[in-house]
């Protein structure tokens, strides 16, 4: 099931039809203290796999949103070190949000 969805997900990024939820300040301030620009948001949602799904489908906490929310861990490799990122995507369709892309915190525990 997931394998369906990562393609489906994969296909809509290269299409780009996609957006990233930059605005939410743990999203940008993880971009600008890592030295992130989107091409490394998109390079990433390229490369995810079935090992790194964590949970989901799951819906939306905000109601009025459609589409399903999957989640993800990411090990970003870093200059020096790997993280752990936390990626939460929107499906809906054929159009992708993704949501959340920063440390994985309290959010998998």
């Amino acid at each position: 099931m997931i394998n369906a969805h990562l393609k489906k997900i994969k296909k809509s990024v290269c299409a780009n039809k996609w957006t990233f939820e930059d605005y939410r300040s743990k999203n940008k301030d993880f971009m600008q203290r890592n030295g992130l620009i989107i091409d490394d948001i998109k390079d990433t949602l390229l490369d995810l796999n079935s090992s790194h799904y964590f949970k989901g489908p799951e819906p939306d906490r905000d109601s009025f949103r459609k589409g399903d929310v999957w989640f993800f861990v990411y090990p970003l490799k870093m200059l020096n070190s790997s993280l752990n990122i936390y990626i939460k995507i929107r499906l809906d369709g054929d159009n992708v949000v993704c949501i959340s892309f920063h440390e994985e915190g309290q959010y998998l525990g």
